[in-house]
């Protein structure tokens, strides 16, 4: 598992710098309509659907349990499509999609740390992505009214929060992969 972590140190840090862009975007046009909100969210699901597919793949391939990260994967795919597919949706829709995404894949993510707490001592990373997830999950269901931008503010902070975390990650993963000489390749998924 350690070693398909490793190999795939990148796909982390992408995950970062896209989810650090798309809150950079929010802060810069908070007033963005709710079809470039929904843009906005359908990218980075996009994003971080095909990577956590591809680290499931890999952890597949390696050995590992490959569940959690194929169910994050999906469900950021689907939340994605969706968003794509029913740009002129509510709010009150679009934001329990968001919730719904943010609480699922943060739930997911924490079950991940625990898993690599067996491996690694700093896997307090993803358990932190994973928190901030659920939190920002239920602050968006417990206030729904909020309005479209306080919503575009909190969409801005959690993506930049995540995305900071998700890079620290993918960066100590790359430093652990040179420490420990995990041979480059070895966890990646065959393509057929």
């Amino acid at each position: 598992m350690l070693a398909a972590l490793a190999d795939c140190w990148s796909l982390f840090v992408i995950r970062g710098v896209l989810a650090i862009l798309a809150g950079a975007l929010a802060i810069a046009w908070p007033g963005l309509t709710l079809l470039m909100l929904a843009a906005l969210f359908a990218v980075m699901s996009f994003a971080d659907g095909i990577a956590s597919l591809w680290l499931g793949l890999s952890h597949h391939n390696a050995g590992g349990k490959a569940w959690p990260y194929v169910i994050t994967g999906i469900l950021g795919l689907a939340a994605g499509i969706a968003a794509v597919a029913f740009p002129g949706v509510t709010l009150l829709a679009l934001l329990y999609l968001v919730a719904g995404w943010s609480i699922a894949r943060g739930i997911l993510d924490v079950v991940g740390a625990i898993k690599l707490r067996k491996l690694v001592h700093d896997e307090w990373a993803m358990g932190v992505a994973g928190v901030l997830s659920v939190v920002f999950g239920v602050l968006l269901v417990a206030w729904p009214a909020a309005g479209l931008l306080t919503l575009a503010w909190m969409v801005a902070a959690f993506a930049i929060a995540f995305g900071v975390v998700s890079l620290n990650l993918g960066l100590r993963l790359r430093r652990l992969r040179r420490e420990t000489g995990v041979p480059r390749g070895t966890a990646r998924p065959a393509m057929a």
